[in-house]
């Protein structure tokens, strides 16, 4: 057996540079992609936004117009042969004018609000729908404080954007360019000399920019730390107050508050300060203004008292429109560190997907079948190796092991939560040892080496760097078994690892080599798992060395490495990944084998009715599942409903199926009965009441395959008793999964299977298991061992 580099997980969790769980860290998106997915959320109140942008176009042009009303009366009181009525015409033209904004201004609330709104619903809409077909792996790296920060206050930030920040953007910006217009047609040189001080603002906005975006990602993050600390405090508080942790809970969010409240202070300062200094900008330039006025005034005697004054406030409405955008340019920032966070979740990746033609209409008979299973949560933590199980339809399979065995995993994998991430070759009754060898190869031939029972050939190409080959099995004489396995080899020179990827080439096996900095799985896999075979294992490495020659494509390699005992059909071989061969003693173009791994699999399936899981679509599968779990989990509605949840059976059937699991009894003793309204997670009924009606509820869909995981842990010995009988009878007709602990529950299954540490070691009836006196047997005897005790215990 090859010594095979196991991956080590340190178990720590691991922490980005901003704090944030690196398993919960979000995608970053340029600004301008921020920008464009959420002008996606007003496209459907095009409408009511065009005539936000008419009227903010309007008030741009009048709230500026009335500087050039007011040069128009400073100029006609200066001219002795003013009329009267010209200077009242002027003021009528300044109300009508404030007047007209002000009726602007409403309409633009009134339809900012009407679009903030409805993009507010259709944003969380969209993502509480997303969350609905989100893996359940997304859940397991995320904490509900923090999905539940991103649906209400990363909302409202980017809604902030959206609804407020293109408008002031689009109504400062033509104000601006309005302002432009009216200063150069006063004088171009004192225009131009407003014009040096914007080089310094735009400088100083994108210097500030980076900075502000790596708070408000902080300050996002730090309100969802707030809202996960609450969140456990109010769900876990009967823990905390029976371990009487209140103190410890208090500072725990008080440190998750403080961290809030620091990082919005410093987002405090950081706006505080950006407006004083685009203030110190503008009162620099309005004194530049005077100076150059004042110039223009003495020497060249043509500028008027009216448009002096008009140019003056021209230059202070032009600051207010710039100051605007800056006091503004936080918010901004502000929405798009929660647009990152909204669109990191929307973009997040669905890895339980349907196919795109499912199966909708399939009535399950109850066949399932595991195919060399392999699975995991955390990379390098194996929880299920290899498992290979059938079950009949109509028939029960009972579950049995430790804690932390797989037993809940699997039905996991059943309920389809999670898809299997590996396999395994899959070969059936294949006779003979299958001997393989790498032998002494060039571009022109294969080698001469055959052994009696078969042999592997690589045969290459004639490209010195990338060489073009297949890889072929045969037996004598010249029968070839498999071939159609091609790849491409790509060698460096003094390589540290040679690695080749076997890959799916649409019927044949694309093989790519890449660098070793693309591919380690030496390092970072676990390889003595996944090459474990089914019935056997590989042995008798002895691989000395490889010769390589540059501009050549020699390749030589000593030695034979050879299968004993194969699990593997040749239908199936595209299914090896990975050939890694590891050397050390590089130098002078050899290397010298210090190790050689295999990957295989990707091909686990698990299999109803003999079709693949993955195949039929979520609805159509878990619509004929039955699941009752160990923690039952019951909503804030009636009972009754809580019964019927996904159906729409009526009050008697509700009432048929509670009678025939025998919870119909106690919920006729409730204050309304059937109406009784269950409080949150169900605290006014016992955990037992609750694990019935959980159950009650899985029946009422009538499900093909039934699932009880701990489904009688939580009863006393009576409702227990009830409740057995009705399994057994209710598991005549479907076929069954039970997992349990109480092994005296299960004795009547047809089947039982033993996991540990992932894999099945038992399997038989329990007749079967207990002649065998395995673990099972063991668990069985400690059990009635502790039953004896506390029996005699009574008696004396």
């Amino acid at each position: 057996m090859p010594k095979f580099i196991k991956h080590k997980y340190k178990g720590k969790k691991q922490e980005d540079e901003q704090g944030g769980d690196i398993y919960d860290k979000d995608r970053q998106y340029k600004d301008i992609d921020l920008i464009k997915r959420a002008l996606k959320y007003v496209r459907p109140y095009k409408w009511q936004f065009a005539i936000i942008m008419v009227i903010i176009t309007l008030n741009a042009f009048i709230r500026v117009y009335p500087v050039t009303l007011l040069k128009t009366a400073i100029d006609l009181v200066e001219d002795p042969s003013t009329q009267v009525y010209e200077i009242y015409a002027v003021g009528l033209q300044l109300i009508l004018f404030y007047l007209l904004g002000w009726i602007l201004t409403v309409g633009n609330n009134y339809f900012m609000g009407y679009i903030s709104q409805h993009t507010t619903f259709d944003i969380r809409q969209e993502m509480h729908i997303k969350l609905q077909i989100l893996s359940f792996s997304y859940f397991d790296r995320r904490k509900a404080g923090k999905i539940m920060s991103r649906v209400m206050n990363d909302v409202a930030a980017i809604n902030t954007l959206m609804t407020n920040g293109f408008p002031i953007l689009l109504g400062d910006s033509l104000s601006i360019i309005y302002i432009m217009y009216l200063l150069l047609s006063y004088s171009l040189a004192m225009t131009l000399i407003v014009l040096l001080i914007a080089p310094t603002v735009i400088i100083f906005s994108k210097i500030i920019s980076k900075r502000a975006r790596r708070i408000y990602r902080r300050s996002r993050k730090s309100i969802a730390d707030v809202y996960t600390k609450l969140e456990q405090g109010v769900a876990g508080m009967k823990t905390i107050k029976a371990f009487t942790r209140e103190k410890e809970s208090l500072e725990e969010f008080v440190e998750a508050n403080r961290a809030n409240r620091d990082v919005n202070i410093e987002a405090g300062k950081l706006m505080a300060s950006v407006g004083p200094i685009f203030q110190t900008f503008g009162f620099l330039l309005l004194g530049l203004v005077f100076i150059a006025a004042f110039f223009f005034l003495r020497t060249a005697g043509t500028f008027e008292l009216g448009a002096f004054i008009a140019f003056i406030l021209l230059v202070l409405q032009f600051y207010g429109p710039i100051n605007q955008l800056a006091n503004f340019y936080n918010q901004i920032q502000n929405a798009l560190a929660g647009g990152e966070r909204i669109f990191s979740l929307l973009d997040a990746e669905v890895e339980v997907a349907e196919k795109e033609q499912s199966i909708e209409d399939h009535e399950i008979e109850g066949r399932v079948e595991f195919k060399n299973v392999y699975f995991h949560y955390e990379e390098g933590i194996p929880v299920l190796k290899d498992v290979s199980l059938r079950v009949d339809p109509k028939s029960s399979l009972a579950i049995v092991g430790y804690t932390g065995a797989g037993k809940t995993t699997l039905i996991n994998l059943l309920c389809r939560f999670y898809d299997p991430i590996a396999g395994k070759v899959i070969v059936e009754d294949f006779e003979d040892d299958l001997h393989g060898s790498w032998s002494a190869v060039n571009c022109e031939r294969t080698s001469d080496k055959v052994h009696d029972n078969g042999e592997w050939s690589l045969i290459l190409g004639n490209d010195s760097n990338t060489n073009e080959g297949k890889l072929k099995y045969s037996k004598p004489p010249d029968e070839e078994i498999m071939t159609g396995i091609t790849f491409h080899v790509f060698i460096e020179e003094n390589p540290g690892e040679i690695n080749i990827t076997l890959q799916d080439g649409g019927g044949t096996i694309g093989l790519n080599v890449t660098e070793k900095s693309q591919l380690r799985f030496t390092s970072g896999n676990e390889w003595h798992d996944i090459v474990k075979l089914k019935r056997g294992k590989w042995h008798e490495i002895e691989i000395h060395d490889i010769d390589y020659e540059e501009n050549t494509c020699d390749i030589r390699v000593d030695g034979e490495f050879k299968l004993s005992n194969i699990d593997i059909t040749g239908a199936e071989l595209d299914h090896v990944e990975t050939v890694t061969i590891r050397c050390t003693g590089k130098g002078n173009g050899k290397c010298y084998i210090d190790d050689v791994g295999i990957k295989v699999g990707r091909n686990g399936k698990i299999l109803i009715d003999d079709i693949d899981l993955r195949d039929y679509s979520l609805k159509a599968l878990r619509g004929q599942l039955g699941i009752v779990l160990q923690h039952p989990f019951l909503f804030t509605d009636s009972v009754f409903e809580n019964i019927r949840y996904g159906s729409d059976a009526s009050l008697e059937e509700v009432i048929q199926v509670a009678k025939q699991i025998g919870a119909h009894e106690f919920i006729m003793d409730l204050e309304d009965g059937y109406n009784t309204q269950v409080r949150e997670r169900g605290v006014i009924l016992s955990q037992g009441q609750r694990q019935l009606i959980s159950f009650a509820r899985a029946l009422m869909a009538n499900p093909k395959i039934l699932i009880l995981d701990e489904a009688t842990s939580s009863l006393d010995s009576y409702s227990e008793m009830l409740l057995q009988r009705a399994i057994e009878e209710i598991t005549k007709n479907r076929t069954s999964f039970i997992i349990a602990h109480r092994l005296s529950t299960i004795r009547n299954a047809d089947k039982i299977i033993v996991l540990e540490n992932g894999e099945i070691i038992e399997q038989g009836s329990h007749e079967a298991l207990i002649e065998k006196d395995g673990l099972y047997a063991k668990l069985y005897r400690l059990q009635f061992r502790d039953l004896e005790l506390v029996e005699d215990g009574n008696a004396s």
